[in-house]
């Protein structure tokens, strides 16, 4: 292979290195201008099941291309479990949506100072969901959202059930997940 051949496949690997870049900003809505963060009634993009679809797909795509470029097991390990995690933080956004009503339906009442008093927490969606790879080559999945604390009072618990709740902290939460060769373990 000759010098002059090489080029064009140089170019071909940084147009697609750019390609990618653009589509991964583009599927999670990130853009080279800041954005501010999407609000508790905005859903956001990893609640969308196309986003997740077309960004399996991509991964899909990167692992072919990788295993027929590179073919080494740590590179394939990773990609595979960076294609799963998308789905894995769509399912814990779901389950989190769960615990939101369980909260919610099962708040412990408390009588202080005559009034019917409880708090219970709600989670906002899923607010970012990365893979990386650990010190030791493993795919580690880091996903974040926030739990906000709700106060409730009132002279009976229906009157409290019917109050407006009252925001009394909000606490940024980072999950960790490892990759268990075949699935996000938690």
């Amino acid at each position: 292979m000759n010098k002059a051949m090489l080029k064009p496949v140089g170019l071909s690997f940084v147009a697609a290195a750019l390609v990618t870049g653009m589509l991964w900003r583009a599927a999670w809505g990130q853009s080279s201008t800041p954005q501010a963060a999407p609000s508790h009634s905005n859903p956001t993009l990893l609640h969308d099941s196309r986003a997740v679809s077309a960004m399996q797909a991509h991964m899909h795509k990167v692992l072919h291309t990788r295993l027929r470029t590179r073919g080494h097991a740590a590179d394939i390990l990773y990609l595979r479990a960076a294609n799963a995690f998308p789905a894995f933080c769509q399912d814990w956004g779901r389950k989190l949506q769960s615990r939101d009503v369980n909260n919610v339906d099962n708040v412990s009442w408390q009588v202080k100072g005559g009034w019917e008093t409880g708090t219970y927490i709600v989670y906002s969606p899923i607010k970012t969901c990365d893979t990386k790879r650990a010190a030791n080559g493993q795919p580690i999945g880091e996903l974040t959202y926030q739990e906000t604390e709700y106060y409730l009072t009132g002279h009976t618990i229906t009157e409290a059930r019917h109050a407006h709740p009252k925001p009394v902290s909000v606490t940024n939460t980072t999950e960790i997940f490892r990759w268990d060769r075949t699935h996000w373990d938690y």
